[in-house]
């Protein structure tokens, strides 16, 4: 089983602490430390398209 963090891993956290902004400000920082350039985006994009939008946009 691989422990690499992936996209799906960090949608999941981010809907979690959605409601904290300052743990989801620090859960997206991880993810873009673990993450390589395209799933970040791909991430990003999700977070864009979904209610999360307003919280990704101080980043």
């Amino acid at each position: 089983m691989s422990t690499k963090l992936n996209v799906s891993y960090f949608k999941t956290v981010l809907s979690k602490v959605y409601d904290y902004p300052t743990l989801f400000k620090k859960e997206l920082e991880k993810a873009k430390n673990h993450l390589d350039e395209y799933d970040y985006d791909m991430l990003m994009n999700w977070l864009s398209n979904n209610q999360f939008s307003n919280l990704t946009l101080d980043l």
